[in-house]
């Protein structure tokens, strides 16, 4: 943004913007002019194009391609008073429709790793909580072009607010546009689930973990404030607490396979690769039976794929 506001007041100008696209050679499609691209952009309507606009610039393309954005505008002439309105999505039950949308939209402006959704969370984030309100989400969906009706705001909110709080943490942001784990990652929980069900009731207890979790050598422990087991049954509590918020549900130190997955599927929202993830659930519960470095279980998992490859040709 500095490199365009060279008079450092905020925001740029058309002109401004103009010479500064010029300056780094940006070459527009032909059916889209640098003054389409400067009133969309300019989305308060003053003539400038604020760092708060430019953020959302940055984060991605207004459209799908260029020939929308200049069917969006009326080409050759565009027309304020004619701007096309986003799309209308369906009725409100239907959430699952909504959620679909949200994350293509999204998705679509380059928030697929970690760092891309960071960047759009603070974008959004216009208060500087590290958190959304329903407001700020609704001035978001609306400034993104989502595609999302106001009144359907609510519904998709809610349905990502998973701890209830009124609020959108980025936990529950990063989960909100990953989704589901893939089902590499689900077998690999699974799997460890299964190890650690040393009696195979479909339960984990205090007694499954106490091999994998040391607990007298917790702090809480060795001061003598807890015992092993309290710290045991805090551990599993771990487990089920997201689960057992989101369904209004009290903890009751065993957990079973749909809030093992559940737990873990908050972890993976959080990260990229999937060796790495391998990696993790392996250090947490030594599923392979050794303790392979990242090195070595990502050419683990390269033997893995190729065999895949080799079977299905």
């Amino acid at each position: 943004m500095k490199f365009f506001d060279i008079q450092n007041k905020g925001g740029v100008t058309k002109d401004q913007f103009v010479r500064a696209l010029t300056k780094i050679g940006l070459v527009l499609p032909e059916d889209v002019s640098i003054d389409m691209l400067f009133e969309y952009y300019d989305t308060s309507n003053d003539g400038r194009i604020n760092y708060k606009e430019f953020s959302t610039m940055l984060a991605g393309p207004p459209a799908e391609n260029p020939a929308k954005l200049a069917a969006a505008y009326n080409q050759p002439k565009y027309n304020k008073k004619e701007e096309v309105k986003p799309e209308r999505n369906g009725p409100a039950d239907d959430i699952d429709s909504l959620i679909k949308l949200f994350r293509s939209k999204i998705m679509g402006r380059g928030a697929r790793g970690i760092v891309g959704i960071q960047r759009i969370f603070k974008i959004m984030d216009d208060d500087n909580s590290r958190t959304l309100s329903l407001a700020e989400f609704t001035k978001a969906v609306k400034d993104f072009k989502v595609g999302v009706s106001e009144e359907n705001c609510p519904v998709l909110f809610d349905a990502f607010d998973l701890n209830r709080d009124g609020t959108l943490n980025i936990d529950e942001f990063l989960m909100a546009i990953r989704g589901e784990m893939n089902q590499k990652r689900v077998a690999q929980v699974e799997k460890a689930f299964r190890k650690i069900d040393k009696d195979g009731n479909g339960l984990l207890e205090v007694a499954d973990i106490k091999d994998s979790y040391k607990a007298d050598r917790h702090p809480d422990v060795l001061q003598g404030k807890k015992t092993d087991e309290q710290v045991l049954l805090e551990f599993l509590e771990t487990f089920e607490a997201h689960h057992a918020m989101r369904m209004n549900e009290d903890a009751d130190g065993k957990v079973n396979l749909e809030e093992f997955v559940e737990y873990y599927k908050n972890i993976s929202c959080s990260i990229d690769d999937d060796a790495y993830f391998a990696l993790m659930i392996n250090n947490s519960w030594n599923v392979t039976g050794d303790a392979n470095t990242y090195t070595t279980y990502k050419k683990s998992v390269k033997v893995e794929e190729d065999d895949n490859v080799s079977q299905a040709s």
